[in-house]
């Protein structure tokens, strides 16, 4: 993935989880071929919400790739949890999110030009589901990591008693549970890379009208030289009404513990 993107469009910066020696390094001799771009597919139904043509500096463009998200679930063979994500960042900011579900070939992404069919139809459902008047009375669900639980649940109890706490692996089949209205707030306490984060990040910044930021609220740069860890945890959410939560979850589980260890 990494290789096939520096031989398509030189001069463009990637940042991977993972790397492969590309065959002009002595690396293993491994050939790389240049993605080539089908027009037809780029006409059909499925890009029709994308405008025919976009005009970007490549300068400005930084793009964020993890290759295998919920890796420790792939050894385990509970594949339901793991994707593939790319995200095309301007400038800082995200401009294209995909995820992708390789064992059940799904496909979602969404970008500041135009939004995946099947993501449209999600939210239109998830749209209805939160106009439901019994919607705002429900205690929250929140999701978090099974792997990096920790004190997680003890402590979100404790800020919101009667919430309901689910176990999940990966960013992005978390973020797409938020999407399909299966929890309400995706929680992570402990450091987490920025390319396990950036394609979800661009999915809810075009896809609904939530948010992903910090626990304290901050906002994320996936700028080129910016560290590519986030420090103070994650707090997502398809639902803007929630966002004031966040703050009483970010007292309660920075303060049971010093920031250094978070």
């Amino acid at each position: 993935m990494v290789n096939s993107l520096l031989y398509t469009f030189p001069g463009i910066r990637v940042i991977s989880e993972e790397h492969m020696p590309t065959s002009g390094d002595g690396g293993g001799g491994i050939d790389v071929a240049p993605i080539s771009v089908n027009r037809a597919v780029l006409n059909s139904a499925a890009f029709a919400t994308i405008p025919p043509e976009i005009d970007l500096n490549l300068e400005d463009l930084v793009v964020w790739i993890d290759p295998l998200d919920a890796t420790k679930e792939y050894s385990e063979g509970l594949t339901q949890y793991v994707t593939t994500m790319v995200c095309v960042v301007q400038r800082g900011e995200p401009l294209l999110g995909v995820i992708h579900q390789p064992f059940l070939m799904k496909t979602y992404w969404a970008s500041k030009f135009g939004i995946d069919k099947k993501l449209l139809a999600l939210r239109s459902t998830f749209m209805r589901q939160s106009a439901d008047a019994d919607a705002d009375r429900r205690p929250p669900r929140l999701v978090i990591s099974r792997s990096h639980k920790g004190d997680v649940e003890r402590l979100v109890h404790a800020a919101l008693p009667n919430a309901t706490v689910l176990e999940a692996a990966g960013s992005g089949f978390k973020t797409l549970e938020l999407m399909k209205g299966q929890a309400d707030i995706y929680l992570h306490k402990t450091h987490i890379k920025k390319w396990d984060v950036c394609a979800p990040n661009a999915i809810l910044k075009y896809a609904t009208e939530g948010t992903m930021s910090t626990l304290r609220g901050g906002s994320i740069s996936y700028d080129f030289e910016s560290d590519f860890v986030v420090r103070e945890g994650i707090f997502a959410t398809a639902k803007p009404g929630l966002v004031s939560l966040r703050q009483r979850l970010a007292a309660q589980l920075f303060n049971s513990r010093r920031l250094d260890d978070v």
